[in-house]
C-alpha cells in the first residue's frame, strides 16, 4: 500500500509561488520527478493484529455504550428473578366467630386461624429451571449484542480510515493539480498555451478540491454514527491515515454465540412446557386454628390439610398444547435461523474470494503497472517528450489504479468483519 507519509510536500506548496518558467525548467523537472516518482512507490504491510486504534474503540464502547448498559440490567434483573422461584403465596391469617360453632359449655368459639397455600414441591423445581433458562436466553442475547456492536464499530472505523487514506491522496493531488492550474493560467496570459488546456487545468483542479470536500462531509456523518455508539467518542481517536486488509488468520467465523443463543432459546421454550406440565399437579392446603370463649379453661385447638385437584381439564389440556406447538415452533425457526446463517456464511466466503482475486490483481500486475506508468511518464515528461499536461493524465492514471486498490481493500475488509462477527 502506499504510504505517502515519506513525501516532502512543502517543497510541492513552495512551488505555489513559482510562475510558468519555473515549470520549464530542468532543474525543478527534475525535482517534481523525483517527489511524484518517490511518493507513488506503492509498498504493502500485513498486520497480525486488529489496529490498536480499533481495539481501544470497541473495549470503550462495551464500557460506554447505553444499549449494552440497558441490557445488561435485563441480564441482571433475570437473574435476580431465579430467587423467587421458591416463593410462596400470601398467608391467610384470619378471625372467625359463629354462633353456630359451639363449644362443650355452649358458647360459641372466637377463632384464630393461618391458612397457607402450597404448589406440588415439583413446581418449584421446574419454575426455578424456567427462570434459570430465561437468564441464561438473556446473557447470550447480551453476548450477540456486544458481537453486532463490534462489527457496527469495526466496520465504521474501516470506512473512517478509508476516507482518510482518501483524503491523504487526494490533498497531494490537490496541491499538485493547484500548481499545474496556475502554471496554465500564467502560460495562457503569456500566450503559450490555448484556452482549453488551462479550462482543462482548472476542471482538474476543481474536481480534486470538490472531492476532498465530499471526503470531509463524509467522515462528519461517520463520526456522527460513532458517537451515537459511543457517546463520548472524538475524532482524534482516529488517526490512521493507511488501510489496509486483514490477516486471513482473523477472518474466522463466530458461530458458537448464535448456537449458544438458539440452544438458550430452545430451553426456554423446554422449561416452559416442562412448568405447564407440572400444572397438572394437585395444590397443597393447610390451616392451622385456635378456638376460645370465656368459660373455656384452655384453647381448643385444630387443623385442616386438603389438596387442590383439578376437576376440569380442558384448560391445562390446551395450556400444555400452546406450550408444546411454541416449543416445536421454535425448532423450525431454530432449523431455519441456522441455515440462513450457512447462507450467509458461504455468501461472504465468496464474496471474500471476489474480492480477494482484485487483491492479487493489484500485488501480481496492477501495483507493477502502477510503477511502470509513472516511470515511463516521468522518463517522457523529462526528455520532453510529453507535456506537464500529459504527465499529470499519467500520473492521474497511476493514482486510480491505487484508488481502485483501496475501495477493494475497504470491501475486504468489511466483508471480512461480517464474516468473523456474522453480523446478518
Amino acid at each position: 500500500m502506499s504510504s505517502y507519509s515519506c513525501c516532502p510536500l512543502y517543497l510541492l506548496l513552495e512551488k505555489k509561488q513559482k510562475d510558468a518558467a519555473t515549470i520549464r525548467a530542468k532543474n525543478k523537472k527534475m525535482r517534481i520527478l523525483y517527489i511524484i516518482s518517490f511518493c507513488f512507490i506503492l509498498t504493502l504491510g500485513k498486520a497480525q493484529n486488529l489496529p490498536t486504534e480499533l481495539v481501544q474503540l470497541i473495549n470503550q464502547t462495551a464500557q460506554n455504550n447505553l444499549g449494552l448498559q440497558a441490557a445488561q440490567l435485563q441480564v441482571d434483573k433475570y437473574q435476580a428473578q431465579i430467587k423467587i422461584a421458591y416463593t410462596f403465596d400470601k398467608t391467610n391469617v384470619y378471625y372467625s366467630y359463629d354462633q353456630n360453632n359451639i363449644a362443650l359449655n355452649n358458647l360459641p368459639l372466637k377463632v384464630f386461624g393461618a391458612q397457607q397455600r402450597f404448589d406440588f414441591p415439583t413446581v418449584y423445581g421446574a419454575q426455578k429451571k424456567m427462570y434459570t433458562s430465561e437468564y441464561e436466553r438473556e446473557k447470550s442475547f447480551l453476548a450477540l449484542q456486544k458481537n453486532k456492536l463490534n462489527a457496527q464499530v469495526s466496520q465504521l472505523y474501516n470506512q473512517v480510515v478509508y476516507v482518510q487514506h482518501q483524503q491523504k491522496t487526494y490533498q497531494y493531488l490537490d496541491s499538485l493539480y493547484e500548481n499545474f492550474s496556475k502554471a496554465s493560467n500564467r502560460k495562457f496570459e503569456l500566450g503559450e498555451t490555448n484556452y482549453l488546456e488551462k479550462i482543462n487545468a482548472q476542471a482538474k483542479f476543481q474536481r480534486i478540491r470538490t472531492l476532498l470536500t465530499q471526503l470531509a462531509k463524509e467522515k462528519e456523518s461517520l463520526h456522527a454514527q460513532l458517537k451515537g455508539l459511543l457517546p463520548n467518542f472524538q475524532a482524534q481517536n482516529i488517526q490512521s491515515q493507511q488501510l489496509e486488509p486483514l490477516p486471513m488468520a482473523l477472518i474466522k467465523e463466530n458461530k458458537a454465540l448464535y448456537t449458544e443463543y438458539f440452544q438458550s432459546i430452545g430451553k426456554v421454550y423446554q422449561t416452559q412446557l416442562q412448568l405447564q406440565k407440572q400444572q397438572w399437579l394437585p395444590e397443597i392446603n393447610l390451616e392451622y386454628f385456635r378456638g376460645n370463649n370465656a368459660l373455656l379453661s384452655q384453647s381448643l385447638y385444630g387443623f385442616q390439610v386438603g389438596l387442590a385437584i383439578p376437576l376440569f381439564f380442558s384448560g391445562n389440556v390446551v395450556k400444555t398444547k400452546v406450550a408444546r406447538l411454541e416449543y416445536q415452533s421454535w425448532e423450525q425457526q431454530q432449523k431455519n435461523q441456522e441455515n440462513q446463517l450457512e447462507n450467509f456464511v458461504l455468501q461472504k466466503r465468496n464474496e471474500l474470494q471476489k474480492h480477494q482475486l482484485a487483491l492479487d490483481y493489484y500485488q501480481q500486475t496492477g501495483k507493477k503497472l502502477a510503477t511502470e506508468i509513472i516511470k515511463v511518464a516521468s522518463k517522457s515528461f523529462k526528455n520532453g517528450e510529453i507535456d506537464f499536461f500529459q504527465y499529470i493524465q499519467s500520473l492521474e492514471n497511476a493514482t486510480t489504479i491505487e484508488m481502485d486498490y483501496l475501495q477493494t481493500v475497504s470491501l475486504y475488509n468489511q466483508t471480512a468483519y461480517e464474516l468473523y462477527y456474522l453480523n446478518y
